[in-house]
C-alpha cells in the first residue's frame, strides 16, 4: 500500500478528524487520501486551511449510500468518538479492506464486533498532544453582527482576546454586554439583528441571566469559551457532554485574586476581626480588600496593613449618597461583605449593602459565623445574637457618640438643668453639646461652659428657619436631645425630635431623669410620676374608699337604667291602638 488510494470517513468530530488525517500524512507520505464528509457543513473553511486530501466526498441521499465513482483500496474508520452510524454503515461497502486508526496514527483490522461497539461507547481514550492540539483548532468565523456576552470574571477575555480575533473578523460590529443586561437589551436588540454570539462559561458563580441571553434570543450560531480556553460551537450533543464533563468532573476556574467591597455596619473591633477572617487561607487570603467605613473611624483602619483601599462616607445629602453608590458600583467588587448582628444600627450602610449589584454576598453574624446571602438563608439576617467582642446592652454608651444637639422644649432654667445632667460625669463628661433655641433665649445659653454651639431661628422669619432645619439635619451630631415634661409647651419642637434624622434620640422626663428612646420605652413617653413618694397606708386607704365610693354610684346607675325602661314600656302599652 505505498501508492494506494485511502478513504479516511468522518465518523468522529471535526478536531480529530483533522487530527488524524495530519497524523496519517506524516506516517504515509505516499498515500493518496481521500476525505468522505457526512455534509458540507463547516467543511469547506477547514479544507483551505489542511489541505491533506485530494479527493472529497460527501454522502448522498441523506446519507444513505456513496457516490458510484468512488474508487479506493481501503477504507479507514477512526472510531473515536460514539455515534455516526450511517455514515460507517454506508462506507463500510465501500472496499473490502476496512482498517482502524488510533489517536496515535495507528493502523489496525478493523472487525465487525468493534465498528458495532464504536456505537454506543468511545474505543479510544486521547492523548496529552491531542488536547494540545484542541486548543489551538480554529473555528469558523462568525458574522458580521455579534453579540459578546462577557458572562466571567474581568480578566478572562483578556487571556483568549488572541483566540477571539482569529473568530470574529475585523469588520465586524460586536455589541459587548458585561453588566446590567436588561439595560442592554432594550439599547440595542430592538435595532439589531445578530447573527452569532459569543457566551462565557467559566465556572464562576453568578452571570445566570447574562448566560441565558444569547439562548434566549436563539441566535442562529453560538458559541462557548470555557474556563480552560476552550471553544465550541453550541450545539445540543455539545452543550449537554459539556454540562455532563462539569457535574461529573466538576469545574477548576483559574484562580483570580477577588476584589472583597467590606461595608462597616458594626463597630470597630467586629469589623476588624472581620477583616483578619477575610485574610484567612480558608476565606479569600490572597484578595484585594477595599474597606467602606465611617470618616470618624478612618483613623482606626488607616494602619492596618490588610486593608488595600479605604473609601469613607459621612451623612451628608441624598445625591452625596447616590455619587458614592455610583463608585460603589463601578468598583466592580467581586464579593461584598457586612455585619448583621440584628441590632437596629447603621441602617444606611446596610441598605447601600443589599443595593449594590454584585455576583456573591457573605453576610457575618454577631459571633462573626458567615454564610453566603441567598434565599435560603435571606431570614438569618434579622436574627439577634449575643455580641462576640461587646456586652449587650440596651443603652448605647455617650462616650461612643459624643457629639449632642439637644432640642430647647422647656423654659431655659430647666433646659440648663438637663445640660447640666448630660454632662456629668455619670452621664457624658466629655460631650460636645450644641443648643437649638429661639434667638430670644440664646443670652441664657452662651454664659454655660459645657455648650460648644449654638443654633438659633427666628419664628418671625420662616424661610430662614427652614435652612437652619437643614443644617440641624447635616449637623453630624450623633444623639438628639429633649426634654419631654408633659405640660403642652414647645409642640413644634418636639415634633420636629421625631422629624430630624438621627441615630440615637436622648429623651429627658419632669424629673430629668434620661433614657435612649425605642420601641421597648415608647410608653415612658405619655407616663408621668408624682415627685413626692406616698406612704403605703395612705395610698391602701385611697384604693378602699374609691372601692365603696365606686359601688354606691354604680347601683344608682342600675336603678335609673331600670327605671328609664320601665317608663318607655308603659308609653308604649298607654297609646297603644286597639285592633278593630
Amino acid at each position: 500500500m505505498r501508492e494506494s488510494r485511502i478513504l479516511l470517513v468522518q465518523c468522529c468530530h471535526l478536531p480529530q478528524f483533522f487530527y488524524l488525517a495530519e497524523k496519517l500524512r506524516r506516517h504515509h507520505p505516499k498515500w493518496k487520501l481521500d476525505a468522505l464528509f457526512g455534509g458540507p457543513s463547516q467543511v469547506d473553511f477547514y479544507l483551505d486551511r489542511f489541505p491533506y486530501f485530494q479527493g472529497v466526498h460527501f454522502l448522498q441521499n441523506k446519507g444513505q449510500r456513496l457516490a458510484d465513482t468512488l474508487d479506493v483500496e481501503a477504507v479507514v474508520f477512526p472510531l473515536l468518538n460514539r455515534g455516526y452510524w450511517k455514515i460507517k454503515r454506508a462506507a463500510r461497502t465501500a472496499s473490502p479492506v476496512n482498517l482502524e486508526v488510533d489517536y496515535q496514527g495507528e493502523l489496525h483490522p478493523l472487525f465487525a464486533r468493534r465498528l458495532y461497539l464504536s456505537g454506543i461507547q468511545t474505543l479510544h481514550p486521547p492523548d496529552e498532544e491531542f488536547f494540545d492540539y484542541v486548543q489551538r483548532f480554529p473555528l469558523p468565523p462568525l458574522g458580521k453582527r455579534i453579540l459578546l456576552v462577557e458572562s466571567c470574571h474581568s480578566s478572562v477575555p483578556g487571556r483568549v482576546q488572541e483566540k477571539l480575533d482569529q473568530i470574529i473578523p475585523t469588520d465586524a460590529q460586536i455589541i459587548r454586554i458585561q453588566k446590567n443586561p436588561i439595560k442592554e437589551i432594550r439599547r440595542h436588540l430592538g435595532s439589531h439583528h445578530f447573527e452569532a454570539g459569543v457566551v462565557f462559561f467559566s465556572g464562576e458563580p453568578g452571570f445566570a441571566l447574562l448566560r441565558l441571553l444569547p439562548f434566549l434570543l436563539r441566535l442562529p450560531r453560538i458559541v462557548v469559551v470555557s474556563e480552560t480556553g476552550r471553544f465550541f460551537d453550541a450545539g445540543v450533543r455539545s452543550l449537554c457532554r459539556f454540562l455532563w464533563e462539569r457535574i461529573r468532573y466538576g469545574v477548576s476556574p483559574a484562580k483570580v485574586p477577588p476584589r472583597i467591597l467590606l461595608v462597616q455596619t458594626e463597630t470597630v473591633p467586629h469589623v476588624e476581626q472581620v477583616i483578619g477572617q477575610l485574610k484567612e487561607k480558608k476565606l479569600f487570603p490572597r484578595s484585594e480588600l477595599v474597606l467602606l467605613c465611617r470618616q470618624e473611624d478612618r483613623g482606626h483602619f488607616e494602619s492596618n496593613r490588610r486593608v488595600d483601599r479605604l473609601m469613607t462616607y459621612s451623612r451628608t445629602g441624598v445625591r452625596d449618597h447616590f455619587r458614592l453608590w455610583k463608585r460603589l458600583k463601578k468598583l466592580d467588587a467581586d464579593v461584598l461583605c457586612a455585619i448583621f448582628s440584628g441590632r437596629p444600627y447603621f441602617r444606611r450602610p446596610k441598605i447601600l449593602f443589599l443595593s449594590l449589584p454584585t455576583r456573591r454576598r457573605v453576610v457575618f453574624n454577631a459571633r462573626l459565623d458567615c454564610y453566603d446571602l441567598k434565599p435560603r438563608t435571606l431570614l438569618r439576617m434579622f436574627k439577634r445574637e449575643p455580641l462576640l467582642l461587646e456586652s449587650e446592652t440596651s443603652m448605647v454608651s455617650l462616650k461612643a457618640a459624643p457629639r449632642v444637639l439637644m432640642l430647647q422644649t422647656e423654659h431655659s432654667a430647666t433646659t440648663i438643668k438637663a445640660i447640666e445632667v448630660l454632662a456629668s460625669e455619670k452621664v457624658a463628661p466629655g460631650a460636645r453639646i450644641s443648643i437649638f433655641c429661639s434667638a430670644k433665649e440664646q443670652a441664657a445659653f452662651e454664659v454655660l461652659p459645657q455648650v460648644e454651639k449654638i443654633v438659633v431661628y427666628d419664628p418671625a422669619k420662616p424661610f430662614g428657619s427652614l435652612r437652619t432645619l437643614w443644617q440641624l439635619a447635616r449637623s453630624g451630631s450623633d444623639i438628639l436631645g429633649v426634654i419631654f415634661s408633659g405640660r403642652p409647651i414647645f409642640w413644634k419642637q418636639k415634633i420636629l425630635f421625631f422629624l430630624l434624622p438621627f441615630r440615637y434620640r436622648l429623651v429627658f422626663n419632669e424629673h430629668l431623669e434620661c433614657y435612649y428612646l425605642g420601641w421597648r420605652n415608647a410608653h415612658l413617653l405619655f407616663h408621668r410620676r408624682s415627685p413626692v413618694s406616698v406612704p403605703v397606708g395612705r395610698l391602701l386607704l385611697r384604693k378602699v374608699a374609691k372601692v365603696f365610693l365606686f359601688l354606691p354610684r354604680f347601683a344608682f346607675l342600675l336603678i335609673w337604667v331600670a327605671f328609664m325602661k320601665w317608663r318607655h314600656v308603659d308609653s308604649i302599652s298607654t297609646h297603644r291602638t286597639p285592633h278593630p
